[in-house]
């Protein structure tokens, strides 16, 4: 489902709803503000004044630890942001999004244990695409996967 579909006000029993709820509408303004067209790196900036602006505790470009068969790997997933230290937002400017932009996002939430993410596509004219996720598997879950990378 696109455009927020996936969350309706009454349903407030979703995970971390008030936050995303929150999110949701800084990237609202962000879209009404500037429309589509710009590169990722332009609404990332845009969201992270929104998100000081609305005391939304955000980390751009922040590294987390990425695991298999639960072992931590040497290597690590740079998010676009994070907030809360809960939920990863990956942010796209194409004109559609895809199912690979879905599956990219999951695969995030997989391998690094964080239950939400919210993806947006910017790129869409005259309207912002977004979709909410929340992966499950207790397998991969792990909350010593947030850490600052120097």
């Amino acid at each position: 489902m696109m455009s927020g579909d996936i969350i309706q006000p009454e349903e407030t029993d979703h995970l971390f709803f008030a936050e995303v709820r929150k999110i949701v509408g800084c990237a609202f303004r962000v879209y009404n503000s500037l429309g589509s067209g710009f590169l990722e790196a332009v609404y990332r900036d845009a969201l992270m004044i929104e998100f000081r602006d609305n005391n939304i505790p955000a980390v751009a470009e922040k590294h987390l630890d990425v695991y298999y068969n639960g072992e931590k790997l040497p290597s690590t997933y740079k998010t676009d942001i994070i907030c809360y230290d809960s939920i990863i937002l990956e942010l796209k400017a194409n004109a559609k999004l895809t199912n690979s932009d879905s599956a990219q996002l999951l695969h995030y939430l997989k391998a690094t244990g964080i239950k939400a993410g919210v993806l947006f596509n910017f790129g869409k004219k005259g309207k912002l695409e977004w979709m909410r996720f929340v992966y499950t598997d207790e397998k991969y879950l792990k909350n010593e996967n947030i850490k600052e990378i120097s």
